[in-house]
């Protein structure tokens, strides 16, 4: 787990976006998103900034798993993710979901 303070703290440092991943679970190939709920408290702690993705190969596959991330994300108190439009971010509350899947839909 060294290895993986360094990693967060050189993340925090560079102003770094976490990206969630949530393949593993709408795959049935993990019980837990990644990183999983231990690393994501690390990086809450730490102020890192994340965004939720899916690692989409199907249209159909852009936003699954969303739901329990950010149910997740919000037990661990993190307030907002980050949506990347083109070259520009986007910083979303997490408590406003359709908001979230709307902007998802737009890109």
């Amino acid at each position: 787990m060294e290895l993986v303070e360094e990693i967060l703290d050189a993340a925090s440092t560079a102003g770094c976006v976490i990206e969630v991943n949530t393949r593993g679970i709408y795959k049935n190939r993990s019980e837990t998103l990644f990183p999983g709920p231990e690393v994501l408290k690390k990086i809450r702690l730490r102020n890192i900034p994340v965004t939720i993705t899916s690692d989409a190969h199907k249209p159909q596959e852009i936003s699954l798993g969303f739901e329990e991330a950010r149910t997740l994300l919000i037990e661990l108190g993190f307030k907002s993710t980050w949506l990347k439009r083109q070259k520009a971010g986007r910083k979303l509350r997490l408590s406003n979901y359709n908001l979230i899947m709307r902007e998802m839909s737009n890109q």
